[in-house]
Parts: structure tokens; C-alpha cells; sequence
């Protein structure tokens, strides 16, 4: 339960880290890395919400 609850909690801390450091072309370069097959299935609102961007 702990090793889950670390897990967890690393990437949510590097998630915030991302939103302050990164500018929002590198952040979006992340996300299609990380999850290609979203951005067909998700409109673009919902993912520049997550992504911090307006």
C-alpha cells in the first residue's frame, strides 16, 4: 500500500513540476509521448485544460 501510495504521489509531483518549469509546446510534446493514442480520441479543450494551457 505504501510503495502504491509513493508511486502515486511522484507522479503527481512530477506532473506539477512540469505545469511551472516546462512552456506549454514541451508539455504537449510530453503528453503525445506518453499517450499517442488520446489526442485522436479527446478533444483538444479537455487536453489543454490538463495541460495547464488556454
Amino acid at each position: 500500500m505504501n510503495k502504491i501510495f509513493h508511486n502515486a504521489l511522484m507522479k503527481k509531483m512530477d506532473r506539477r513540476s512540469s505545469l511551472v518549469s516546462e512552456d506549454a509546446t514541451t508539455r504537449y510534446l510530453i503528453f503525445l509521448e506518453k499517450f499517442p493514442n488520446l489526442v485522436d480520441r479527446t478533444p483538444l479543450s479537455y487536453i489543454a485544460s490538463y495541460l495547464g494551457i488556454t
